[in-house]
């Protein structure tokens, strides 16, 4: 059985009395230990995937399934690690505290040495008494995944979290995660812009097409492990991927233009198909 399995997952917001669809049937399925990214057009709805995936959104239509037991909150299997470090971590409270903090309710035995083995996986181990605002932007968003993986959740999820840094850092981080990923056996959903960083890091990449969003393409991405920063990339397979991967996206919108030809010639009038009303205003 897949760790993580989404079903029929659509989400449409309602203003005005008026719906827009931001993500549409979307179907797929994570294996235990898989690495999974997702990559798409700007404001295809990956957030809001990621969001309603993990519990913290209600989808409009459709289920997520975690090791078979339906999603209705954020589930305790589960932790997510967002873009947006600065907002994520707590200035008054120190690297460790910060660490620490998500392990008040739960039942984890040696909760200190658990902060401190999470800490020195990403390389914190001498600094656990420092604030946040006293560490750079990569060692902060260090923090927020070794908050993470305190959490010792089965699936992690992570919201394009690299998008802040600089590059040398970035590839740092994408290195860290994956070494990560080998030492505690974590099930990764990532989100990214970054077609390089999808195909370097991934063993599956799933292309979103522009909004209402649907799967557009998956790839298998395989390449030899362990993965390194500088044969990976220079592999021809490498770049082989990433222009299919690109040229996916490219070719979204054309693909949906498509389909909306298609809907609104079924609708009997040759229209797209227009927003959907809210149930309210039916």
């Amino acid at each position: 059985m897949p760790v993580l399995e989404v079903e029929g997952l659509s989400k449409t917001y309602y203003s005005d009395g008026r719906g827009t669809t931001a993500i549409r049937r979307l179907d797929f399925a994570v294996e235990e230990h898989e690495f999974v990214s997702i990559v798409g057009p700007s404001g295809c709805g990956k957030t809001t995937l990621l969001k309603c995936v993990s519990g913290l959104l209600t989808p409009s239509g459709g289920r997520t399934m975690i090791r078979g037991a339906e999603v209705t909150s954020p589930p305790p299997e589960m932790a997510v690690v967002f873009q947006d470090y600065s907002r994520s971590l707590f200035p008054w409270l120190t690297v460790r505290k910060n660490v620490a903090l998500p392990l008040r309710r739960r039942s984890i035995s040696g909760k200190d040495r658990v902060v401190r083995e999470s800490l020195e996986a990403v390389g914190l181990g001498k600094v656990p008494d420092h604030y946040p605002w006293q560490l750079s932007g990569g060692m902060q968003q260090r923090v927020a995944i070794a908050r993470a993986l305190a959490y010792q959740p089965k699936v992690l999820l992570m919201d394009e979290p690299f998008a802040s840094v600089d590059a040398q850092t970035r590839a740092e981080l994408e290195d860290l995660v994956l070494s990560v990923r080998s030492e505690f056996g974590v099930t990764i959903v990532f989100v990214t812009h970054d077609i390089d960083e999808a195909v370097y890091m991934s063993d599956r990449v799933l292309v979103l097409s522009p909004p209402p969003c649907e799967i557009q393409e998956t790839l298998v991405i395989d390449l030899p492990l362990p993965r390194d920063q500088i044969t990976t990339k220079a592999e021809p397979a490498f770049a082989s991927y990433r222009a299919r991967v690109y040229r996916a996206i490219q070719e979204g919108p054309a693909l949906q233009a498509q389909r909306r030809a298609i809907d609104g010639s079924t609708t009997g009038d040759g229209a797209p198909g227009q927003p959907e009303l809210s149930p309210t205003s039916r």
